[in-house]
């Protein structure tokens, strides 16, 4: 009621899917043109637009929610590989790197950044903007599909292949929305849709496309960003506040102990 949308998410993703086939014609033009070729009058057919999720079994979102898959509103890109093949002459330098251990469920570990030898064109390419939203392809069952938001805090990053990088066209989609929905029902969703073997378990990139999440207009995504915000902040003061008491408690135990072992805890009989 406080914020009445001015947009529905369904003319929000019509717009999203829009742009993404212009961009896709103006990608094939660009090689039409490189290639010296004159487009085909049926050119535009070819284009394959993504898939909606499959919303079996998902809840019914609130009024002007709408379920899109991540391929709808995200381009989605693996990372470099470690150790990869460069043919002869083509020249490469150090570049910081983001790896699955830097990934963590609703933040980023940047402690400790490592540098991989990459390309010019792999950096181009590869370059983490802001706002684009991190998932780990998987390994122990508690990284699958893990990940949180990039906000440019190194100033020249790329990501490695298990690290799936999901870029929002569009500045109307909100990336901590997206990667709340990943970190939460999400963790279950990949283990149910994702590879598994006996202690380990992996996303691909098809996998990762098809994860549905939900659309709403922006003015609703503001209002639910910021609701979240509020709880986790009141989150974080009890966690903190919890932390304090077990140390007090863990200090007062120690003091006990002390004053036992010296005779102080009761008058003594001599």
């Amino acid at each position: 009621r406080e914020h009445p949308a001015t947009e529905t998410a369904d003319a929000l993703l019509t717009r999203i899917l829009a742009k993404r086939r212009r961009r896709w014609e103006e990608a094939q033009l660009k090689k039409f043109e490189a290639a010296g070729k004159t487009p085909p009058k049926d050119w535009k057919e070819k284009y394959v637009g993504p898939a909606p999720p499959d919303t079996t079994g998902l809840p019914i979102l609130g009024e002007g929610g709408l379920w899109v898959s991540l391929d709808q509103i995200a381009d989605i890109s693996g990372g470099v590989t470690k150790g990869q093949k460069v043919s002869d002459g083509v020249a490469t330098r150090d570049v910081a790197y983001l790896r699955v251990a830097n990934v963590q469920r609703g933040y980023l570990d940047l402690d400790e950044i490592k540098h991989i030898r990459a390309t010019e064109r792999d950096i181009e390419v590869l370059r983490l903007l802001h706002g684009d939203v991190l998932f780990n392809e998987g390994g122990d069952r508690d990284k699958l599909g893990r990940g949180w938001i990039w906000e440019g805090q190194v100033e020249e990053c790329i990501h490695q292949n298990h690290v799936f990088r999901a870029r929002l066209p569009l500045g109307d989609v909100r990336p901590k929305i997206v990667s709340w929905a990943g970190n939460s029902y999400g963790q279950k969703w990949f283990m149910r849709t994702g590879k598994q073997s006996v202690n380990l378990a992996s996303i691909n990139s098809t996998v990762l496309r098809s994860f549905p999440v939900p659309l709403f207009a922006v003015a609703e995504q503001d209002a639910i960003v910021e609701a979240v915000e509020d709880q986790l902040s009141v989150i974080d003061h009890r966690e903190r506040d919890l932390v304090a008491r077990l140390q007090s408690a863990q200090a007062l135990r120690q003091s006990i102990l002390r004053h036992a072992f010296t005779g102080k805890l009761v008058p003594q009989d001599p």
